[in-house]
Protein backbone atom coordinates (compact mmCIF):
# COMPACT_ATOMS: atom_id res chain seq x y z
CA UNK A 1 0.00 0.00 0.00
CA UNK A 2 2.93 2.22 1.13
CA UNK A 3 5.05 1.72 -2.17
CA UNK A 4 1.28 2.52 -4.54
CA UNK A 5 1.03 5.88 -2.58
CA UNK A 6 4.63 6.79 -2.92
CA UNK A 7 4.30 5.49 -7.09
CA UNK A 8 0.91 7.99 -6.97
CA UNK A 9 2.73 10.63 -5.50
CA UNK A 10 5.96 10.80 -7.51
CA UNK A 11 3.83 10.14 -10.82
CA UNK A 12 1.79 13.63 -9.58
CA UNK A 13 5.20 15.45 -9.45
CA UNK A 14 6.41 14.16 -12.96
CA UNK A 15 2.79 14.69 -14.54
CA UNK A 16 2.95 18.48 -12.51
CA UNK A 17 6.48 19.20 -14.15
CA UNK A 18 5.83 17.99 -17.23
CA UNK A 19 2.23 20.22 -17.50
CA UNK A 20 4.24 23.00 -16.48
CA UNK A 21 7.35 22.27 -19.24
CA UNK A 22 4.85 21.99 -21.96
CA UNK A 23 2.52 25.44 -20.83
CA UNK A 24 6.38 27.53 -20.47
CA UNK A 25 7.06 26.02 -24.23
CA UNK A 26 3.50 27.43 -25.37
CA UNK A 27 4.26 30.44 -24.05
CA UNK A 28 6.21 32.47 -26.94
CA UNK A 29 6.09 35.97 -24.96
CA UNK A 30 8.14 34.63 -21.72
CA UNK A 31 10.65 33.07 -24.09
CA UNK A 32 14.01 35.61 -24.12
CA UNK A 33 14.69 37.41 -27.29
CA UNK A 34 17.55 35.61 -29.23
CA UNK A 35 20.83 38.41 -29.66
CA UNK A 36 21.91 41.09 -27.36
CA UNK A 37 19.06 44.01 -26.71
CA UNK A 38 20.10 47.16 -27.04
CA UNK A 39 17.22 50.12 -25.29
CA UNK A 40 17.33 53.58 -26.77
CA UNK A 41 15.15 56.52 -25.57
CA UNK A 42 14.60 59.45 -27.47
CA UNK A 43 11.86 62.19 -27.41
CA UNK A 44 8.98 63.82 -29.67
CA UNK A 45 8.98 63.40 -33.32
CA UNK A 46 12.53 62.04 -33.51
CA UNK A 47 11.78 59.13 -30.97
CA UNK A 48 9.55 57.80 -33.47
CA UNK A 49 11.56 57.80 -36.26
CA UNK A 50 14.61 56.91 -34.76
CA UNK A 51 12.74 53.25 -34.91
CA UNK A 52 14.01 53.34 -38.45
CA UNK A 53 17.25 54.36 -37.83
CA UNK A 54 17.24 51.54 -35.33
CA UNK A 55 16.07 48.61 -38.02
CA UNK A 56 19.14 49.51 -40.51
CA UNK A 57 21.28 49.20 -37.43
CA UNK A 58 19.95 45.76 -36.79
CA UNK A 59 20.46 44.51 -40.46
CA UNK A 60 24.11 46.05 -40.54
CA UNK A 61 25.04 43.84 -37.01
CA UNK A 62 22.90 40.46 -37.19
CA UNK A 63 21.78 39.43 -33.44
CA UNK A 64 21.51 42.87 -32.18
CA UNK A 65 17.72 43.70 -31.30
CA UNK A 66 17.28 47.18 -30.62
CA UNK A 67 14.36 48.59 -28.73
CA UNK A 68 13.12 52.12 -28.79
CA UNK A 69 11.11 54.37 -26.96
CA UNK A 70 9.30 57.38 -27.87
CA UNK A 71 8.78 59.91 -24.95
CA UNK A 72 6.57 63.10 -25.19
CA UNK A 73 9.33 66.14 -24.83
CA UNK A 74 6.84 67.36 -21.91
CA UNK A 75 7.12 64.21 -19.39
CA UNK A 76 11.33 63.48 -20.96
CA UNK A 77 12.77 65.24 -18.23
CA UNK A 78 11.14 63.98 -15.20
CA UNK A 79 11.15 59.84 -16.56
CA UNK A 80 14.78 60.39 -16.72
CA UNK A 81 15.47 61.65 -13.55
CA UNK A 82 12.99 58.86 -12.07
CA UNK A 83 14.85 56.13 -14.19
CA UNK A 84 18.44 57.49 -12.94
CA UNK A 85 16.99 57.26 -9.47
CA UNK A 86 15.50 53.73 -9.64
CA UNK A 87 18.47 52.59 -11.56
CA UNK A 88 16.67 51.44 -14.79
CA UNK A 89 18.28 53.44 -17.47
CA UNK A 90 18.02 52.86 -20.81
CA UNK A 91 21.86 52.16 -22.82
CA UNK A 92 21.69 55.37 -24.96
CA UNK A 93 19.32 58.37 -24.83
CA UNK A 94 18.33 61.62 -26.44
CA UNK A 95 19.40 64.49 -24.06
CA UNK A 96 18.86 68.34 -24.86
CA UNK A 97 22.44 70.26 -24.92
CA UNK A 98 21.43 72.04 -21.34
CA UNK A 99 20.43 68.80 -19.62
CA UNK A 100 24.03 67.24 -19.98
CA UNK A 101 25.73 69.29 -17.17
CA UNK A 102 22.30 68.26 -15.12
CA UNK A 103 22.74 64.35 -15.20
CA UNK A 104 26.32 64.79 -15.44
CA UNK A 105 25.96 66.22 -11.59
CA UNK A 106 23.89 62.99 -11.04
CA UNK A 107 26.66 60.62 -12.14
CA UNK A 108 24.92 59.27 -14.08
CA UNK A 109 26.44 59.43 -17.45
CA UNK A 110 29.57 57.56 -18.69
CA UNK A 111 32.50 59.65 -19.75
CA UNK A 112 33.52 58.91 -24.10
CA UNK A 113 36.48 60.49 -24.21
CA UNK A 114 38.26 56.87 -24.02
CA UNK A 115 36.10 56.21 -26.83
CA UNK A 116 36.52 59.05 -29.16
CA UNK A 117 40.09 58.97 -29.16
CA UNK A 118 39.64 55.18 -30.92
CA UNK A 119 36.81 55.90 -32.95
CA UNK A 120 37.41 56.21 -36.37
CA UNK A 121 33.95 58.00 -37.18
CA UNK A 122 33.52 59.98 -33.97
CA UNK A 123 36.11 63.25 -33.69
CA UNK A 124 35.76 66.75 -32.58
CA UNK A 125 36.70 68.44 -35.64
CA UNK A 126 33.98 66.53 -37.58
CA UNK A 127 31.26 68.14 -36.19
CA UNK A 128 30.06 72.00 -35.46
CA UNK A 129 32.27 73.44 -32.54
CA UNK A 130 29.58 75.08 -31.17
CA UNK A 131 27.90 71.88 -30.87
CA UNK A 132 30.54 69.65 -29.69
CA UNK A 133 31.05 71.93 -26.87
CA UNK A 134 27.65 71.59 -25.50
CA UNK A 135 28.60 68.26 -24.50
CA UNK A 136 31.91 69.16 -22.52
CA UNK A 137 31.56 69.32 -18.63
CA UNK A 138 35.22 70.25 -17.06
CA UNK A 139 36.85 69.18 -20.08
CA UNK A 140 35.06 65.57 -20.08
CA UNK A 141 33.12 64.21 -23.00
CA UNK A 142 29.87 62.82 -22.23
CA UNK A 143 27.66 63.23 -25.43
CA UNK A 144 27.83 63.15 -29.21
CA UNK A 145 25.94 65.94 -31.01
CA UNK A 146 23.50 63.77 -32.68
CA UNK A 147 21.28 67.12 -34.87
CA UNK A 148 21.74 70.97 -34.25
CA UNK A 149 19.71 73.90 -34.47
CA UNK A 150 20.75 77.66 -34.66
CA UNK A 151 18.97 80.49 -34.67
CA UNK A 152 18.33 83.23 -37.56
CA UNK A 153 17.01 86.51 -38.62
CA UNK A 154 13.46 86.16 -40.74
CA UNK A 155 12.74 89.28 -42.78
CA UNK A 156 10.77 90.71 -45.19
CA UNK A 157 13.04 91.92 -48.10
CA UNK A 158 10.22 93.42 -50.12
CA UNK A 159 9.24 95.79 -47.24
CA UNK A 160 13.16 96.64 -46.33
CA UNK A 161 13.99 97.54 -49.78
CA UNK A 162 11.37 100.37 -49.54
CA UNK A 163 12.91 101.87 -46.11
CA UNK A 164 16.42 101.27 -48.84
CA UNK A 165 17.59 97.99 -47.74
CA UNK A 166 18.27 95.71 -50.54
CA UNK A 167 20.15 93.12 -48.19
CA UNK A 168 19.86 92.44 -44.71
CA UNK A 169 21.44 94.73 -41.37
CA UNK A 170 24.74 93.02 -41.49
CA UNK A 171 25.54 94.49 -37.51
CA UNK A 172 24.19 96.47 -34.79
CA UNK A 173 23.85 99.54 -36.09
CA UNK A 174 22.11 98.54 -39.58
CA UNK A 175 19.52 96.72 -37.19
CA UNK A 176 18.48 99.77 -35.36
CA UNK A 177 19.01 101.83 -38.21
CA UNK A 178 16.24 99.60 -40.46
CA UNK A 179 14.04 99.34 -37.08
CA UNK A 180 13.64 102.82 -37.17
CA UNK A 181 12.77 103.26 -40.43
CA UNK A 182 10.43 100.55 -40.82
CA UNK A 183 8.35 101.83 -37.99
CA UNK A 184 8.66 105.41 -39.57
CA UNK A 185 8.31 105.16 -42.89
CA UNK A 186 5.93 102.00 -43.70
CA UNK A 187 2.42 103.21 -43.28
CA UNK A 188 0.01 100.27 -42.59
CA UNK A 189 -2.77 102.35 -40.46
CA UNK A 190 -1.89 100.37 -36.94
CA UNK A 191 0.84 101.40 -35.07
CA UNK A 192 4.06 99.22 -36.72
CA UNK A 193 7.00 97.69 -35.13
CA UNK A 194 10.73 96.91 -36.64
CA UNK A 195 11.29 93.46 -35.06
CA UNK A 196 9.92 90.64 -32.45
CA UNK A 197 11.90 90.41 -29.55
CA UNK A 198 10.81 88.65 -26.53
CA UNK A 199 10.80 89.99 -22.87
CA UNK A 200 11.52 86.99 -21.19
CA UNK A 201 14.15 84.95 -23.09
CA UNK A 202 17.80 84.34 -21.99
CA UNK A 203 18.79 82.95 -25.19
CA UNK A 204 17.66 86.12 -27.25
CA UNK A 205 19.86 88.04 -24.54
CA UNK A 206 22.44 86.17 -24.54
CA UNK A 207 23.18 86.14 -28.54
CA UNK A 208 23.61 90.07 -27.80
CA UNK A 209 25.87 89.71 -25.03
CA UNK A 210 27.71 86.99 -26.77
CA UNK A 211 27.91 89.41 -29.92
CA UNK A 212 29.26 92.70 -27.83
CA UNK A 213 32.12 89.97 -26.49
CA UNK A 214 30.63 89.20 -22.92
CA UNK A 215 29.01 86.36 -21.34
CA UNK A 216 26.92 85.60 -17.82
CA UNK A 217 29.58 83.54 -16.50
CA UNK A 218 33.63 83.61 -16.56
CA UNK A 219 35.06 80.79 -18.45
CA UNK A 220 35.83 78.21 -15.17
CA UNK A 221 31.97 78.83 -14.79
CA UNK A 222 31.96 79.49 -10.66
CA UNK A 223 31.19 83.23 -11.03
CA UNK A 224 29.44 86.04 -12.47
CA UNK A 225 30.18 88.24 -15.25
CA UNK A 226 27.26 90.48 -15.78
CA UNK A 227 28.21 93.54 -14.13
CA UNK A 228 30.78 94.73 -16.33
CA UNK A 229 30.74 97.05 -19.57
CA UNK A 230 29.87 94.58 -22.40
CA UNK A 231 27.29 92.93 -21.06
CA UNK A 232 25.64 95.73 -19.84
CA UNK A 233 25.99 97.77 -23.13
CA UNK A 234 24.36 94.55 -24.67
CA UNK A 235 21.78 94.79 -22.16
CA UNK A 236 21.05 98.45 -23.05
CA UNK A 237 20.66 97.71 -26.70
CA UNK A 238 18.60 94.95 -26.26
CA UNK A 239 16.11 97.02 -23.75
CA UNK A 240 16.22 100.15 -26.60
CA UNK A 241 14.13 98.50 -29.09
CA UNK A 242 11.50 98.66 -26.75
CA UNK A 243 12.38 101.95 -24.75
CA UNK A 244 12.26 103.09 -28.52
CA UNK A 245 9.10 100.85 -29.43
CA UNK A 246 10.63 99.10 -32.54
CA UNK A 247 10.07 95.68 -30.57
CA UNK A 248 6.33 95.66 -28.92
CA UNK A 249 6.65 95.73 -24.98
CA UNK A 250 3.11 93.96 -24.76
CA UNK A 251 3.30 91.04 -27.51
CA UNK A 252 0.65 88.99 -26.50
CA UNK A 253 1.06 84.95 -26.32
CA UNK A 254 -1.78 84.38 -28.21
CA UNK A 255 -0.41 86.37 -30.98
CA UNK A 256 0.17 84.56 -34.25
CA UNK A 257 4.17 85.42 -35.45
CA UNK A 258 3.47 83.88 -38.59
CA UNK A 259 -0.07 86.65 -39.92
CA UNK A 260 2.24 89.30 -38.03
CA UNK A 261 4.95 88.97 -40.18
CA UNK A 262 2.91 88.15 -43.22
CA UNK A 263 1.04 91.70 -42.81
CA UNK A 264 4.31 93.64 -42.11
CA UNK A 265 3.38 94.23 -38.59
CA UNK A 266 6.40 92.52 -37.35
CA UNK A 267 8.33 92.15 -40.47
CA UNK A 268 11.46 90.53 -38.56
CA UNK A 269 11.91 88.15 -35.90
CA UNK A 270 14.74 85.47 -34.65
CA UNK A 271 13.96 81.74 -34.79
CA UNK A 272 14.94 78.26 -35.91
CA UNK A 273 15.02 76.05 -39.03
CA UNK A 274 11.83 74.88 -38.13
CA UNK A 275 9.83 78.11 -39.00
CA UNK A 276 11.09 78.22 -42.67
CA UNK A 277 7.89 75.60 -43.35
CA UNK A 278 5.76 77.16 -40.85
CA UNK A 279 6.54 80.38 -42.68
CA UNK A 280 5.72 78.85 -46.06
CA UNK A 281 2.72 76.95 -44.60
CA UNK A 282 0.95 79.96 -42.56
CA UNK A 283 2.13 82.87 -44.61
CA UNK A 284 1.81 81.89 -48.52
CA UNK A 285 0.67 85.21 -49.32
CA UNK A 286 4.36 86.35 -49.45
CA UNK A 287 6.23 84.03 -51.10
CA UNK A 288 9.53 85.11 -52.43
CA UNK A 289 8.87 88.28 -49.99
CA UNK A 290 11.27 86.52 -47.20
CA UNK A 291 14.62 85.06 -46.56
CA UNK A 292 17.10 84.47 -43.87
CA UNK A 293 20.06 85.80 -43.13
CA UNK A 294 22.79 85.47 -40.25
CA UNK A 295 22.57 87.34 -37.39
CA UNK A 296 24.05 91.39 -37.00
CA UNK A 297 26.43 91.17 -35.05
CA UNK A 298 29.16 93.74 -33.42
CA UNK A 299 32.10 91.94 -32.52
CA UNK A 300 31.22 88.67 -33.72
CA UNK A 301 27.79 87.91 -35.14
CA UNK A 302 27.24 84.46 -32.57
CA UNK A 303 23.80 82.75 -32.23
CA UNK A 304 22.62 80.36 -30.03
CA UNK A 305 23.29 76.53 -30.83
CA UNK A 306 20.59 74.04 -29.68
CA UNK A 307 19.65 70.76 -31.05
CA UNK A 308 20.19 67.24 -29.03
CA UNK A 309 23.04 64.81 -28.34
CA UNK A 310 23.18 61.02 -27.38
CA UNK A 311 24.07 60.14 -24.60
CA UNK A 312 25.50 56.15 -23.07
CA UNK A 313 23.66 56.10 -19.29
CA UNK A 314 26.44 54.86 -17.00
CA UNK A 315 24.68 51.64 -15.11
CA UNK A 316 24.27 50.40 -19.32
CA UNK A 317 25.05 46.52 -19.44
CA UNK A 318 26.20 47.03 -23.22
CA UNK A 319 28.29 50.22 -23.38
CA UNK A 320 30.24 48.87 -26.06
CA UNK A 321 26.95 48.33 -28.39
CA UNK A 322 25.61 51.55 -27.50
CA UNK A 323 28.80 53.42 -28.48
CA UNK A 324 28.56 51.18 -31.89
CA UNK A 325 24.85 52.71 -32.07
CA UNK A 326 26.34 56.31 -31.29
CA UNK A 327 28.94 56.13 -34.11
CA UNK A 328 26.00 54.54 -36.99
CA UNK A 329 24.29 57.32 -35.75
CA UNK A 330 27.14 60.00 -36.51
CA UNK A 331 28.02 58.26 -40.26
CA UNK A 332 27.53 61.33 -43.13
CA UNK A 333 24.93 58.75 -44.30
CA UNK A 334 22.81 58.09 -41.89
CA UNK A 335 23.00 61.65 -40.57
CA UNK A 336 21.90 62.73 -44.21
CA UNK A 337 19.10 59.81 -44.45
CA UNK A 338 17.95 60.73 -40.87
CA UNK A 339 17.55 64.49 -42.36
CA UNK A 340 15.64 63.41 -45.25
CA UNK A 341 13.06 61.78 -43.15
CA UNK A 342 13.10 64.32 -39.93
CA UNK A 343 14.77 67.60 -41.84
CA UNK A 344 16.62 68.10 -38.42
CA UNK A 345 19.71 70.00 -39.98
CA UNK A 346 22.99 67.09 -39.32
CA UNK A 347 25.82 67.84 -36.66
CA UNK A 348 27.72 66.23 -38.61
CA UNK A 349 29.60 68.74 -41.14
CA UNK A 350 30.18 65.89 -43.72
CA UNK A 351 26.11 65.77 -44.51
CA UNK A 352 25.73 69.02 -45.23
CA UNK A 353 27.27 68.24 -48.61
CA UNK A 354 24.78 66.54 -49.62
CA UNK A 355 22.36 68.46 -52.68
CA UNK A 356 19.30 68.71 -50.59
CA UNK A 357 21.23 70.66 -48.35
CA UNK A 358 23.15 72.55 -50.89
CA UNK A 359 20.40 73.63 -53.04
CA UNK A 360 18.27 74.72 -50.03
CA UNK A 361 19.44 78.97 -49.99
CA UNK A 362 17.90 79.11 -47.18
CA UNK A 363 19.01 75.82 -45.06
CA UNK A 364 22.24 76.76 -46.32
CA UNK A 365 22.18 79.96 -44.28
CA UNK A 366 21.79 77.67 -41.22
CA UNK A 367 24.86 75.97 -42.15
CA UNK A 368 26.68 79.39 -42.45
CA UNK A 369 25.11 80.80 -39.04
CA UNK A 370 26.52 77.20 -37.13
CA UNK A 371 30.41 77.95 -37.70
CA UNK A 372 29.17 80.52 -35.16
CA UNK A 373 26.93 78.99 -32.51
CA UNK A 374 27.72 79.16 -28.44
CA UNK A 375 25.08 77.72 -25.64
CA UNK A 376 24.82 77.89 -21.78
CA UNK A 377 27.00 77.37 -19.22
CA UNK A 378 27.90 73.74 -18.81
CA UNK A 379 26.94 73.95 -15.21
CA UNK A 380 23.63 72.02 -13.30
CA UNK A 381 22.09 74.96 -12.07
CA UNK A 382 21.57 76.80 -15.05
CA UNK A 383 18.11 76.83 -14.80
CA UNK A 384 18.43 79.14 -11.69
CA UNK A 385 20.34 81.28 -13.53
CA UNK A 386 18.36 81.28 -16.58
CA UNK A 387 15.63 82.35 -14.19
CA UNK A 388 17.00 85.36 -13.16
CA UNK A 389 18.32 86.63 -16.07
CA UNK A 390 14.45 86.52 -17.37
CA UNK A 391 13.66 88.47 -13.98
CA UNK A 392 16.64 91.47 -14.41
CA UNK A 393 15.74 91.73 -18.04
CA UNK A 394 12.11 91.75 -17.91
CA UNK A 395 12.43 94.50 -14.99
CA UNK A 396 15.32 96.75 -17.15
CA UNK A 397 12.44 96.28 -20.13
CA UNK A 398 9.63 97.55 -18.10
CA UNK A 399 11.59 100.48 -17.24
CA UNK A 400 11.22 99.04 -13.20
CA UNK A 401 15.27 99.45 -12.75
CA UNK A 402 17.35 101.12 -14.54
CA UNK A 403 20.36 98.86 -16.71
CA UNK A 404 22.94 99.43 -14.01
CA UNK A 405 21.09 98.19 -11.20
CA UNK A 406 19.44 95.30 -13.05
CA UNK A 407 23.50 94.10 -13.60
CA UNK A 408 24.04 93.97 -10.42
CA UNK A 409 20.68 92.64 -9.36
CA UNK A 410 21.33 89.71 -11.81
CA UNK A 411 25.13 90.05 -10.60
CA UNK A 412 24.00 88.94 -6.67
CA UNK A 413 21.47 86.72 -8.16
CA UNK A 414 23.78 84.58 -9.87
CA UNK A 415 26.76 84.63 -7.28
CA UNK A 416 24.23 83.33 -4.63
CA UNK A 417 23.11 80.34 -6.82
CA UNK A 418 26.25 79.23 -7.95
CA UNK A 419 27.56 79.85 -4.18
CA UNK A 420 24.78 77.34 -3.21
CA UNK A 421 25.65 74.54 -5.75
CA UNK A 422 29.37 74.82 -4.78
CA UNK A 423 28.83 74.47 -0.87
CA UNK A 424 29.89 70.78 -0.25
CA UNK A 425 30.11 69.75 2.98
CA UNK A 426 32.19 66.31 4.33
CA UNK A 427 30.07 63.68 5.35
CA UNK A 428 31.20 63.48 9.09
CA UNK A 429 30.35 67.15 9.43
CA UNK A 430 26.56 66.13 7.59
CA UNK A 431 26.17 63.39 10.31
CA UNK A 432 27.20 65.68 13.44
CA UNK A 433 24.55 68.19 12.34
CA UNK A 434 21.96 65.32 11.46
CA UNK A 435 23.13 63.75 14.99
CA UNK A 436 22.30 67.28 16.50
CA UNK A 437 19.19 67.57 15.35
CA UNK A 438 18.23 64.54 16.13
CA UNK A 439 19.14 64.56 19.35
CA UNK A 440 17.03 67.83 19.72
CA UNK A 441 14.06 66.05 18.75
CA UNK A 442 14.65 63.71 21.41
CA UNK A 443 15.50 65.46 23.97
CA UNK A 444 12.03 67.46 23.59
CA UNK A 445 10.02 64.47 22.91
CA UNK A 446 11.43 62.97 26.22
CA UNK A 447 11.01 66.43 28.25
CA UNK A 448 7.46 66.27 26.97
CA UNK A 449 6.58 62.96 27.83
CA UNK A 450 8.13 63.48 31.37
CA UNK A 451 6.67 66.85 32.39
CA UNK A 452 3.56 67.67 30.71
CA UNK A 453 1.16 65.52 32.12
CA UNK A 454 2.57 66.48 35.77
CA UNK A 455 0.94 69.54 37.40
CA UNK A 456 2.84 73.08 38.63
CA UNK A 457 3.44 71.37 41.85
CA UNK A 458 4.94 68.53 40.78
CA UNK A 459 6.99 70.21 38.14
CA UNK A 460 8.30 72.88 40.91
CA UNK A 461 8.72 69.11 42.77
CA UNK A 462 10.98 67.57 40.20
CA UNK A 463 13.12 70.30 40.00
CA UNK A 464 14.15 70.84 43.55
CA UNK A 465 14.77 66.71 42.78
CA UNK A 466 11.53 65.50 44.63
CA UNK A 467 9.95 63.79 41.61
CA UNK A 468 8.38 60.47 42.67
CA UNK A 469 6.38 59.13 39.55
CA UNK A 470 9.00 57.86 36.66
CA UNK A 471 8.52 56.14 33.46
CA UNK A 472 7.86 52.91 34.89
CA UNK A 473 3.60 54.43 35.43
CA UNK A 474 3.83 54.75 31.51
CA UNK A 475 5.04 51.59 30.69
CA UNK A 476 1.26 50.08 30.17
CA UNK A 477 -0.23 52.71 28.60
CA UNK A 478 2.07 52.75 26.29
CA UNK A 479 2.23 49.13 25.25
CA UNK A 480 -1.36 49.89 24.64
CA UNK A 481 -0.90 53.27 22.40
CA UNK A 482 2.24 51.91 20.50
CA UNK A 483 0.52 50.86 17.54
CA UNK A 484 -1.65 53.64 17.01
CA UNK A 485 1.64 56.05 18.06
CA UNK A 486 3.89 54.06 15.16
CA UNK A 487 0.90 54.85 12.66
CA UNK A 488 1.48 58.73 13.32
CA UNK A 489 5.17 58.73 13.85
CA UNK A 490 5.45 56.77 10.37
CA UNK A 491 2.59 58.95 8.25
CA UNK A 492 2.61 62.20 10.10
CA UNK A 493 5.43 63.24 12.60
CA UNK A 494 8.16 61.78 10.42
CA UNK A 495 7.19 62.97 7.42
CA UNK A 496 6.79 66.84 9.40
CA UNK A 497 10.94 66.00 10.97
CA UNK A 498 12.34 64.95 7.41
CA UNK A 499 10.39 67.90 6.10
CA UNK A 500 11.95 70.02 8.40
CA UNK A 501 15.51 68.76 7.88
CA UNK A 502 15.27 69.01 4.40
CA UNK A 503 14.37 72.98 4.43
CA UNK A 504 17.67 73.21 6.44
CA UNK A 505 19.10 71.87 3.09
CA UNK A 506 19.61 72.55 -0.66
CA UNK A 507 18.20 69.57 -1.38
CA UNK A 508 17.20 68.93 -5.31
CA UNK A 509 16.84 66.56 -7.75
CA UNK A 510 20.68 65.84 -8.18
CA UNK A 511 20.26 64.79 -3.99
CA UNK A 512 17.96 61.39 -5.45
CA UNK A 513 20.65 59.66 -6.60
CA UNK A 514 24.35 60.98 -4.75
CA UNK A 515 23.42 61.70 -1.51
CA UNK A 516 27.19 63.38 -1.43
CA UNK A 517 25.00 66.31 -3.42
CA UNK A 518 23.04 67.52 -0.19
CA UNK A 519 24.58 70.29 2.37
CA UNK A 520 23.15 72.09 5.03
CA UNK A 521 22.66 75.75 4.37
CA UNK A 522 20.71 77.03 8.04
CA UNK A 523 18.06 79.13 7.46
CA UNK A 524 19.36 80.56 3.86
CA UNK A 525 16.09 78.83 2.18
CA UNK A 526 13.74 80.62 4.75
CA UNK A 527 15.69 83.87 3.90
CA UNK A 528 15.48 83.65 0.58
CA UNK A 529 12.07 82.96 0.54
CA UNK A 530 11.22 86.51 2.86
CA UNK A 531 12.90 88.36 -0.03
CA UNK A 532 10.89 86.48 -2.79
CA UNK A 533 8.23 88.77 -4.30
CA UNK A 534 6.25 85.96 -5.35
CA UNK A 535 5.88 84.36 -1.59
CA UNK A 536 4.90 88.03 -0.59
CA UNK A 537 2.21 88.23 -3.19
CA UNK A 538 0.93 84.82 -2.24
CA UNK A 539 0.86 85.51 1.26
CA UNK A 540 -1.10 88.56 0.40
CA UNK A 541 -3.57 86.84 -2.09
CA UNK A 542 -4.51 84.13 0.82
CA UNK A 543 -5.15 86.92 3.00
CA UNK A 544 -7.27 88.81 0.88
CA UNK A 545 -9.22 85.38 0.03
CA UNK A 546 -9.49 84.28 4.36
CA UNK A 547 -10.69 87.74 5.37
CA UNK A 548 -12.44 89.09 2.24
CA UNK A 549 -13.41 86.87 -0.27
CA UNK A 550 -14.40 83.84 2.41
CA UNK A 551 -17.07 86.05 4.61
CA UNK A 552 -18.37 87.87 1.40
CA UNK A 553 -19.44 84.92 -0.06
CA UNK A 554 -20.87 83.55 3.05
CA UNK A 555 -22.62 86.78 3.27
CA UNK A 556 -23.61 87.20 -0.35
CA UNK A 557 -25.15 83.44 -0.20
CA UNK A 558 -26.87 83.86 3.22
CA UNK A 559 -28.01 87.52 1.77
CA UNK A 560 -30.24 85.85 -0.95
CA UNK A 561 -31.06 82.81 0.89
CA UNK A 562 -33.00 85.23 3.13
CA UNK A 563 -33.93 88.21 0.07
Amino acid sequence: MFKIMRFKAQFSVLFLVAFLGAVGALDVSAAPEKGTVLTVWAMGAEGKIIGEMARIFEKENPGVVVHTQAIPWGAAHEKLITSVAGESTPDVCQLGTTWISEFVAMNALLPLDSKIKFSSTVKPDRFFLGSWKTNVVQNVTYGIPWYVDTRVLFYRKDLLKQVGYDHPPKNWNELKDVCRKLVSEIKTGREQFGISLATRDWGLLAMFVWQNGGSFLNAAGDKPEVNTPEFKEALSYYVGFFTEKLAPREFAVGTDIYNAFEIGYLPMFISGPWDVKEVEKQAPSIKGKWDVATLPGKKKNTSFIGGASLVIFKDSPNKELAWKFIEFMSLPSTQAEFYKITEDLPAVRAAWKMPALQKNRKVKTFGQQLEDTRSSAPIPSWEQVADSVNFWMERAIFGKVEIDAAAAGLDIDISRILQISQKKQSMVLKLCILSGLILILLTAIIVYFRYAPLGRDDIHEAAIGGLTRSWKSYRIPLFFVLPSLSLFIIFLFGPIFISLIMSLTDWNIYSLVDMKNVSFVGIDNYKNLLRDPVFWQGVINTFYFVLVGGPLSVVMSLFLLYA
